[in-house]
């Protein structure tokens, strides 16, 4: 089917449905896993990192965040830095996104961010971080800047 409305289904009048008979759908991204891009900020070299999980993009918790761990989301982009700055408090802003990571903890020598040292969290759990943690941010800094 391309439609929902295509689908065999069975329509109950009742309209009382406990939560655990409740479904829904979530879509995913055309990214993949330890893949990242950075939103929110004012130049494409900075902003708060979101990182791909499970065909979806979320946050990284900013317990831990260290410019060790910024380092290699600007590696992981390409960009041949001369410096970073690991921002934290949500500096860039924080997107209505599930945390998918904390404690990051890269040595320096990874390719990219799902090489390093983590703790990952489920997405019901990233969902409900969203509302009391901030998330991590970058600013790499380039040779034309």
């Amino acid at each position: 089917e391309s439609n929902i409305h295509d689908c065999q289904k069975e329509t109950f009048l009742e309209l009382k449905c406990p939560s655990r008979n409740v479904a829904g759908v979530l879509c995913g991204y055309d990214c993949e896993d330890g893949d990242v891009r950075l939103v929110g900020g004012t130049t494409k070299n900075e902003g708060t990192v979101e990182v791909c999980f499970h065909n979806l993009w979320g946050l990284i918790e900013e317990a831990g965040w260290r410019d060790e761990d910024a380092e290699i989301v600007c590696k992981q982009l390409g960009y041949e830095v001369e410096a970073v700055v690991a921002s934290v408090g949500s500096y860039y802003g924080k997107p209505n996104k599930t945390v998918h990571l904390t404690m990051v903890q890269c040595t320096g020598d990874e390719e990219r961010i799902n090489e390093c040292t983590q703790t990952s969290y489920s997405l019901e759990k990233g969902k409900n971080k969203l509302k009391t943690v901030e998330v991590a941010g970058v600013k790499c800094y380039v040779s034309n800047e």
